[in-house]
């Protein structure tokens, strides 16, 4: 079974091009949805978390409150790197724990999304790299059609994610989603799943 990664910026479509994988044949484990997962009440991450940060960090339902739990990691820089190995220990081992279920499934591939793919270092159990990029006009009326911000509140966002040079320079593909290719992208994505899946290749990052 292949693992993909799939990375890209705040606005580039990324989740878009999951759901056009996903239908050519390539699950997802999403990360920020894993996130979610192991802060919920009952889990080992929260229960950690908790012991470190006290009960304030817990929303009424015992769940981590991420607002309250922003607000105590980032009091000083070693609060925020504990915070940081907690989060990523616990989020590492259920992503891997669900890729497994996939490959017992007896999958052919499994999409790892995580927008931090490569600094939180899940690049490193990945096949190859699929990173999605869009021209900054488009990302800026994507953030602002979906957060309900202003475009000067969107820039402010985007001026603090990677550059799109970053993820191509770390990919084995690259998928551009701007508005401009909006007539190809979806072909072009479901393609690429499909050469993904059916075709033996031999990724770069495997010789690395």
């Amino acid at each position: 079974m292949k693992v993909i990664g799939l990375t890209g910026s705040t606005g580039s479509g990324k989740s878009y091009a999951a759901e056009l994988l996903a239908k050519a044949g390539i699950p997802s484990v999403d990360c920020d949805a894993v996130c979610h997962l192991v802060y919920k009440n009952g889990e080992e991450c929260n229960a950690e978390l908790c012991s470190l940060f006290g009960d304030r960090i817990k929303a009424e339902n015992g769940d981590i409150d991420r607002v309250k739990l922003r607000e105590a990691a980032f009091s000083t820089p070693e609060n925020y790197a504990d915070l940081n190995e907690i989060a990523h220990r616990h989020i590492k081992k259920k992503v891997l724990s669900l890729v497994e279920g996939y490959r017992n499934e007896g999958k052919a591939a499994v999409l790892i999304d995580a927008p931090l793919l490569f600094e939180s270092g899940f690049d490193s159990f990945c096949d190859l790299v699929v990173s999605v990029i869009a021209d900054r006009e488009t990302q800026i009326r994507r953030v602002c059609k979906r957060d309900g911000i202003t475009p000067d509140v969107a820039v402010q966002r985007l001026e603090k994610q990677k550059s799109n040079y970053f993820y191509v320079s770390g990919a084995d593909a690259v998928i551009d989603n701007s508005d401009a290719n909006a007539d190809s992208v979806k072909g072009e994505i479901i393609a690429l799943g499909e050469k993904l899946i059916n075709e033996n290749f031999n990724p770069r990052r495997k010789n690395k």
